[in-house]
Order: C-alpha cells, then structure tokens, then sequence
C-alpha cells in the first residue's frame, strides 16, 4: 500500500519535470532561431518571437519599443563569425529567463562579446520574448 502511495505521489513530480526539461528545451530551441533570424536580418522570422509588448535594453543602455527593436534588426550586422557560450534557462511557471555570453568577430577583425538575459512568457501556449537586455563585457 505505501508503494502505491509513493507512487501516486511521485507521478505529478515526474510529469512536472519532464515538462520542465521539454521546456527548457523549446526555449532552447527558441534562442537558436532568434540567433538565425538576427544574424541574417531577417524580422520576417524574428518578429513571430517577440510579444506585442516587448522591449529591449540594448548595450548602450537604451530602451526600445517592439517596433524600433525590428527597425534596428532589418539593418545588416557587421559581423564575421558569432558564437554564444554558457546558456543558461531557468524557468518559473510561465515564465522564463535565457542568459548567455555572445562573442563575435566584427568585419575589421575586432572582437565584442556582451552578456545578454531574455525574459520569455508563455502565452496561449507559446513562449514570447517580453524582453532582453544586452550588455557589453570588458576584455
């Protein structure tokens, strides 16, 4: 009988983590396909990621708007090569924090990294970018 009781009890933890860990994998997921469409400028891909309230802290510490974030992503990046370094996910619910280190080399040979933190919430049964914040690392 205990056994049965244990069990009842462990299947909802079970569950909740397997939804946890798909989950984390679909925010994943989500970052690479952001990544793509950033890095090619192409808002056709990257505005069906973002929420209708987004906004953005970009690394000179402006805030933008949902529609000056796209205006600003449709212009080509100077960039040679990108890579991104310890991706961390850590959910609460529905919601989400996605943090990373960027590192890319610029077209004149130069380097840049910047950490960046996404905020993404579920809603209807997708997750949304509701915001970022991106900032410059020192070499």
């Amino acid at each position: 009988m205990r056994r049965l009781l244990l069990a009842l009890l462990l299947v909802p933890l079970l569950g909740r983590a397997a939804r946890a860990a798909d989950d984390a994998a679909e925010l994943r997921r989500l970052n690479d396909a952001y990544l793509q469409a950033a890095l090619a400028s192409d808002t056709g891909r990257l505005e069906p990621l973002l929420a209708d309230d987004f906004t953005a802290v970009l690394a000179d510490g402006s805030l933008v708007s949902r529609a000056e974030y796209l205006r600003q992503a449709a212009l080509p990046l100077p960039l040679r090569d990108f890579r991104e370094d310890g991706v961390t996910v850590r959910l609460y619910g529905d919601a989400a924090v996605l943090s990373a280190v960027a590192i890319a080399r610029l077209q004149n040979g130069g380097w840049a990294r910047s950490r960046y933190t996404d905020v993404y919430v579920r809603r209807g049964g997708a997750w949304r970018i509701v915001s970022i914040q991106i900032t410059r690392v020192a070499r």
